[in-house]
């Protein structure tokens, strides 16, 4: 009798024991569980979180490509006149004209180019060509009188040669001169046409300083003798544009 309610003692012990522990096995899995699911929710909150936030900063404002005095290309051997153009005179007797590297620097890109087509007869003082930019437009006049004999369709077709080439391949036109043995007196060349450069440097540097521009950084600093930056022009309205051309093109 006592071994049989032993072995029935036993054997209910042995149930609860096994039932307890399938319990604890049970809350075990179930805490488990609760864990990975509140993981993978903080996940996707997390990263939403961080894409939401990105999406809403501000663009934050780099720095912009400035460049000095040393810079600029003045080669001894071109003529430069008051109105930014150059002259070189070839062998032909021609002369080929172009934009000198200080405007071409602070203008920037350039959508179009328009000169006067050839055969065209052209005084000193005249509009050679315009360059064009979001609608806004620059006249530049003629450093020499004569003919217009030739135009270099390759910069006109794609005007960002006009930026990268050198004073070898980026002319705009060439023209059979009339009275380039007073003309050229007007003009500045070698040590004259650097110094004539750095001050004008400044005084450009002056213009963008007082101009009303849509990019802060672009006139930053230049109060404190700074540098200025590429493409300067591309950040100012049509008026700073037509007070530029009074200030700085005329003959």
């Amino acid at each position: 009798m006592c071994i049989n309610f032993g072995i029935i003692f036993v054997v209910y012990l042995y149930k609860e024991y096994n039932n307890f522990f399938k319990e604890v096995k049970m809350t075990v899995i179930l805490v488990l569980s609760m864990i990975a699911i509140f993981l993978v929710i903080d996940y996707f909150y997390q990263k939403r979180t961080s894409k939401s936030t990105v999406f809403d900063e501000k663009p934050i404002q780099t720095e912009l490509l400035r460049f000095n005095e040393n810079e600029l290309l003045v080669p001894q051997n071109i003529f430069f006149s008051k109105g930014h153009t150059w002259v070189s005179l070839k062998s032909s007797g021609n002369v080929q004209i172009g934009i000198d590297d200080l405007v071409k620097k602070i203008v920037g890109k350039i959508d179009k180019i328009a000169t006067q087509p050839i055969g065209s007869k052209v005084k000193k003082g005249d509009v050679l060509f315009t360059i064009e930019q979001n609608g806004k437009k620059l006249n530049f006049l003629a450093p020499v009188s004569g003919i217009v004999y030739s135009i270099n369709d390759l910069v006109l077709e794609n005007t960002e040669k006009l930026r990268n080439g050198n004073y070898e391949s980026n002319w705009l036109c060439t023209i059979q001169p009339e009275n380039l043995s007073l003309e050229v007196k007007m003009l500045k060349i070698a040590d004259e046409a650097v110094k004539w450069v750095r001050d004008e440097m400044s005084r450009i540097k002056d213009f963008i300083a007082g101009a009303k521009v849509e990019n802060s950084l672009v006139g930053a600093t230049l109060h404190d003798g700074g540098s200025p930056v590429y493409g300067s022009m591309e950040f100012m309205d049509e008026n700073s544009w037509k007070k530029f051309e009074k200030d700085f093109l005329s003959e």
